[in-house]
């Protein structure tokens, strides 16, 4: 299985983690001639609990399989609160770094914010349920009990273009009505941390009081 190339010489500045851009386009689909799965079929690929792990873990890490529809969705019934996605790979060191920080963030505003965490770990070939031990080992490490998904349609560098970056981590806010107000990358020299992030979480928070 093709992994997640941390950006060297030049693009090393930007800190971010990108795929190989020869990998072909993805294979699994789950309706023929579809194009892509749809977010009742992505979330059928969970496995079993029974099969995969104690009844213990998945009550506390919940992971499940979206396309990029069902992601929309599932954004979408959080209206409410300010929404924050975070796109990451456990093959992705700057992702790791900051994954603990989107875990306080879900803490320290768990009435006000939802957080959404967008594994990339899938390739596009095969069974995107192959992600998953590893995908999971991280999640229960960092004691991630918000919604976890795992992308399910596409390849990374199909993805990437839809979120507006050359790699990832990539952290996407919305607010209370569900708009995109915010993308933050490691793209082109820019960096960010979850202070960046939080910052403009609570832009958004005291806007609603005002």
């Amino acid at each position: 299985m093709r992994r997640l190339l941390c950006l060297v010489g030049l693009s090393v500045l930007s800190l971010g983690c990108s795929h190989d851009t020869s990998a072909p386009p993805d294979a699994v689909r789950n309706s023929p001639g579809s194009g892509a799965t749809t977010s009742a079929d992505s979330q059928s690929l969970a496995p079993k609990s029974e099969e995969k792990q104690p009844a213990a873990q998945s009550s506390a890490v919940n992971i499940q399989y979206r396309d990029w529809d069902g992601l929309q969705q599932l954004i979408a019934s959080h209206k409410g609160k300010v929404v924050v996605v975070d796109y990451w790979s456990t093959y992705c060191g700057p992702c790791k770094k900051e994954f603990p920080h989107l875990v306080e963030l879900s803490h320290k505003y768990a009435e006000t914010v939802a957080c959404i965490s967008v594994s990339l770990d899938y390739e596009g070939e095969g069974d995107p349920r192959e992600a998953e031990p590893e995908v999971r080992k991280f999640l229960e490490q960092q004691k991630a009990t918000f919604d976890n998904v795992i992308f399910s349609q596409e390849p990374i560098q199909h993805l990437l273009p839809k979120l507006d970056a050359a790699a990832i981590p990539v952290v996407q806010v919305y607010d209370q009505q569900g708009k995109l107000v915010r993308t933050f990358t490691h793209d082109g020299g820019k960096t960010f941390t979850y202070q960046d992030v939080e910052a403009v979480v609570q832009e958004l928070l005291d806007k609603k009081k005002g």
